[in-house]
């Protein structure tokens, strides 16, 4: 179908909250978001560990059976990130 984003994920249940979409993880351009996400969340449960962008591309390019285009789905709301989750 015409106009329909390829990256968007269905999540059966997902509630009903205006402007949430879940889509694919689209490449490096998304790092960022993810780490400063990632980070938010991290500081807000007063946890010491952080990741850098350089840090968390390594991790994506070297874990074995993991795609990143296919294992991450990052949950937006009015197109900001608001988590992420690997599936």
């Amino acid at each position: 179908m015409a106009g329909i984003d390829p990256d968007l994920v269905e999540v059966p249940g997902a509630p009903d909250i205006p402007g949430l979409v879940f889509r694919r993880y689209r490449g490096d351009e998304d790092l960022p978001t993810l780490v400063e996400v990632f980070n938010a969340a991290a500081e807000t449960d007063g946890l010491d560990w952080l990741v850098t962008v350089d840090r968390l591309k390594v991790e994506y390019d070297n874990q074995p059976n993991f795609d990143p285009r296919k294992d991450v789905v990052i949950v937006e709301v009015d197109g900001a990130a608001v988590g992420f989750t690997y599936i």
